[in-house]
């Protein structure tokens, strides 16, 4: 199965439950006329409602790993933002607004290239359980090249200027992650 939107399929049923909403879709096969029925979860904590369709489950971990920190990030951007409209004196809603997508985004690329990282060493190393330490630290220290050089170079047009600020951060959130 592939990740469809809510807008397809005939007849949608939407239960709300404890943050998932699951929609039961009916669809006609044209050539055997017989009608099947898929089961589309919607996670609703996510920052984007995700869409599942018989994504394996440690897809949606790796996806929720993600989008817990994004939404770290963005909960920082929004006192950040507060916080520089209150010294400069700007508008303090829509800078915070803007302070918090700023940083969800740049928090998205980099967590995406440090969740890839590490599932790149994990499987390179299989059997290599002592060296958890340095695959955590080795794929953050990748997700800040990676995914800084990216924001650095869509917002300022400056990728090295974003590697070396977001590899550091990254660097942090593993020993931070590693502490918890």
């Amino acid at each position: 199965f592939f990740c469809v939107f809510v807008g397809l399929g005939v007849g949608c049923y939407h239960i709300v439950k404890s943050g998932v909403c699951v929609c039961f879709s009916k669809r006609r096969r044209r050539k055997e006329e017989e009608t099947t029925t898929n089961i589309i979860t919607i996670n609703l904590y996510t920052p984007i409602c995700t869409i599942m369709v018989g994504i394996p489950k440690e897809v949606l971990d790796e996806i929720d790993h993600i989008s817990n920190r994004v939404t770290i990030g963005a909960f920082s951007g929004i006192f950040l933002g507060a916080a520089i409209a209150t010294y400069r004196g700007f508008p303090i809603l829509r800078t915070s607004l803007t302070v918090a997508a700023s940083c969800a985004m740049t928090g998205t690329a980099c967590f995406i290239t440090e969740r890839a990282a590490y599932a790149t060493l994990t499987s390179i190393t299989k059997e290599d359980t002592e060296n958890e330490t340095m695959k955590v630290v080795a794929s953050h220290s990748i997700g800040g090249l990676c995914g800084g050089g990216l924001s650095g170079y869509l917002f300022h047009k400056r990728p090295f200027a974003g590697m070396m600020l977001f590899t550091p951060i990254m660097i942090t959130v593993a020993l931070v992650e590693m502490e918890v």
